[in-house]
Parts: C-alpha cells; structure tokens; sequence
C-alpha cells in the first residue's frame, strides 16, 4: 500500500510505501472474522450506506456506534448470527460502571453476495453495497451502545455464533476519541484547575488529591451530577464550560497576565458566556471603559482599563 498525507498549507508531503498486508492463509478452511470497523449508527441510509467514523479502528466518544464485521465462513450458510460484545477496560484497573457495557446480540443478518465499495466526498467515507453473486466474502453490521463509554483504553471482545451453531471469536484494542475536545480539558490537573471559578478552595484541594486515575475520576463525578444529558458519557455542560475556558485563555489575556482565563473578563465570560451585546468608552479620567450587558440574567458587568495598558479590571456589577 502507498500512503501519502500533504499539510494543504505548507504543501509538506509525508510518503510511505512500505506498507505490506498480507491475508493469513493458514486458515481458509475455518470459520474467521476478517476484519472490523466502526460505523455511525445513526446517520441516514444505513445500512444500505455505511458512513465509516474513520478513527482508525477507534470509536466516537459519546455517541452510538455499529460494528461493520468482515466474516469468512466457509462450508456456513447462516443468515443469521447472534451472540455477545462486551468492552473491558486495557489499564487494570476495573471500573463497576462498566458492568453495563456489553449487550448480546439477537439475531444479525449475515450479507452476502454483495460487495463493499468505498468511497469519499465532503469529508465523510462512504461504504456502498453493490451485488455481486460471485463474492464469497459476507458481513453483519452490528449495533453498540458505545456512547455510555468513558475516555478510556478498552478491549472490544466479540463472540459469535452463526445459525448453523459454529462460533466466532475476535479480541480487538480501540478507545474512544474525542477530536473536538477542549484543550484545557486534556490535562486533568489544568482541568481541576479551572474548576476554581465553580468550588471552593477545599473541594477543589480533595479533588486534586489521589493518583492520576483517581484525580481523573473525581474530575468526570464533579461533573456527572451536573449533566443534563446522562444517557451518555459526554457531558454537555462540562464541554460548555471547557469550552469557554479555552476561549478566556486565548483572548482575555495581557503581558501581565498571559492566561486569560485568570483575569476578571475571563472569569465573567467563563462563568456566563458571551455576553448579549457589549459597549466600549474612554473616560478621560478614567481610562478606557468595556460595558458587558447579560439581557437573559438583567446584568451588566463593568470593565475598567485605568492605566491603558489593555488589563480591565471589574470595577462594578449592576442590575440591567
């Protein structure tokens, strides 16, 4: 295989052609999984088109998967196979909440006679069923709820077994990603941090206690009580308020203070968000003037630059 990737705006180019995939041909007489990949479970046409989450072999986070299953299955004529998936944890640690993460499978239709053509348009993969009655390659599309997972490193088992009573078995590394994770949630202890604005000193002194699994985890339960989605492991309201940390840092800060985030526009805008419309005045007094008006809460908050170095400071809070 030739694999070539090109930065579009340094036209950089990173070329490897060494790539070799060889098919095991040990075992063309036994029943095998050829292959898996993840495929979004929700989007429109499925199953006829397969739209490919493309993660190399991981799976979104917070959001429902299905499992695109190459199967090999000489001799079998099943056109059905049922059995069991489960997700366990790689790191040794065992958390309970994942108990929960495997289902068993009724009855999944076995596709046959059909090949599976890829191709690739507005950024998404597409897999496109066309017939072909001389293939003897088949394949099940199989349902997950892989948005109850945590970020974590997990061992995906699946155990098979077609309508003829012969089993399949397949145990396969993947994690959950998240490509448009805040930045400042990346680093526990950074996100513990930034809690600062929403704790007090002592919550945030027992959360930052422990080891990393343990920091981590106090981090994901500070923030579990707050969701107001829990039907998945994504927490809306904690990638809101990541969010607009990210956006403190890099725009509220001044030489004085590089990160934003700890200066008191910062700390307004992380706590309520943009605000509805703003104001901006020189006081020739007073210094330069940002006027920060709320409509939804009925306040303002006033800014105040009083030596004209570009750091404002919260002078007042009023009523709207």
């Amino acid at each position: 295989m030739f694999f070539e990737a090109t930065d579009t705006e340094s036209r950089r180019r990173q070329v490897k052609k060494d790539i070799v995939a060889r098919t095991p041909r040990s075992n063309l007489d036994s029943l095998a999984i050829t292959g898996v990949a993840f495929v979004d479970a929700a989007h429109g046409g499925y199953p006829d088109t397969l739209f490919m989450e493309n993660f190399g072999g991981d799976f979104l986070f917070g959001e429902n998967s299905a499992l695109l299953v190459g199967l090999h299955l000489p001799g079998d004529t099943s056109t059905t196979v049922q059995g069991r998936w489960s997700y366990s944890l790689a790191e040794r640690k065992r958390e309970p909440d994942l108990n929960r993460i495997a289902d068993s499978l009724p009855g999944i239709p076995v596709i046959r006679h059909r090949q599976l053509l890829l191709s690739a348009s507005s950024g998404e993969v597409r897999g496109l069923w066309r017939a072909d009655s001389t293939t003897s390659a088949a394949f099940a599309v199989i349902p997950m709820t892989t948005a109850l997972l945590p970020l974590r490193d997990y061992t995906l088992r699946l155990d098979l077994m077609t309508s003829q009573g012969k089993h399949i078995t397949l145990s396969n590394p993947c994690r959950a990603v998240w490509p448009e994770m805040p930045f400042s949630l990346k680093n526990v202890d950074g996100a513990l941090d930034a809690l600062r604005f929403i704790t007090t000193e002592n919550q945030l002194d027992s959360l930052r206690r422990g080891s990393f699994e343990e920091r981590r985890d106090a981090l994901e339960t500070f923030w579990r009580s707050r969701d107001r989605s829990p039907g998945t492991a994504r927490n809306e309201v904690m990638a809101e308020y990541y969010r607009r940390v990210d956006y403190a840092t890099r725009n509220f800060g001044t030489l004085r203070v590089p990160d934003g985030s700890r200066s008191d526009m910062g700390k307004v805008f992380v706590l309520y968000g943009p605000a509805t419309r703003t104001e901006r005045s020189l006081n020739p007094g007073g210094g330069h003037i940002e006027t920060w008006f709320y409509d939804r809460l009925g306040k303002k908050f006033v800014f105040v630059d009083q030596a004209r170095t570009g750091t404002y400071t919260l002078a007042a809070t009023a009523p709207i």
